[in-house]
């Protein structure tokens, strides 16, 4: 029984740690994002200002 028990915490910790693992990588990835999109967004303002003053 003691070995059962020991099992489920060590299973409870592992999905924990997975959890939390996932989340970071959510970040990683969301961050990656809004640097692509800031760089879309300056490069579009950079097209915008040169048609406009041409």
């Amino acid at each position: 029984m003691e070995n059962i028990g020991i099992t489920g915490i060590h299973l409870a910790k592992e999905r924990k740690t997975k959890k939390i693992t996932d989340v970071f990588k959510q970040f990683d990835i969301t961050r990656e994002q809004l640097k692509h999109q800031k760089t879309t967004l300056r490069n579009l303002k950079q097209k915008l200002l040169s048609e406009i003053l041409g």
